[in-house]
């Protein structure tokens, strides 16, 4: 964040930012729900759930031209259910788009809380970070 402020005081107007998220998806036996959270490669964040749609969050940077190999991404899990997807605990280029998946089948929930953050790739800095819960959930 700071380092964004820094940025954009010499002029520059690339700007790093990702929000906290909730991101729940229900769904009723017998019948399955999934929630992925995605950073991409196009300098968007999208999710998709089972039963509720999907769509865009937010852009990760802004312009999004500016996105791609010179950022990485690092997804930590906090507690919970480890998602499967793109590796956890790893700064990920993304040159490529990352996600991470949980899912539900049958009765009961499964979650997880997680800590994603963005880094220059060139100055290992840390330019964003956000608290990402997800929460796929069967019920009667």
């Amino acid at each position: 964040m700071i380092f964004n402020l820094f940025l954009a005081a010499m002029g520059q107007s690339t700007v790093v930012a990702l929000t906290d998220q909730s991101l729940p998806d229900f769904n009723v036996d017998p019948g399955l729900a999934g929630v992925t959270y995605a950073v991409n490669s196009d300098g968007t964040v999208t999710y998709s759930t089972v039963a509720s749609g999907s769509g865009t969050i937010e852009n990760w940077v802004n312009p999004t031209s500016a996105a791609g190999a010179d950022y990485e991404v690092r997804v930590t899990k906090n507690s919970g259910t480890n998602p499967s997807g793109s590796s956890l605990a790893t700064w990920l280029a993304l040159s490529s788009s990352r996600s991470w998946t949980i899912g539900q089948s049958g009765l009961g929930n499964t979650s997880c809380n997680l800590t994603v953050e963005i880094r220059d790739a060139a100055t290992l800095i840390t330019l964003a970070s956000a608290t990402v819960e997800m929460l796929a959930e069967v019920t009667l």
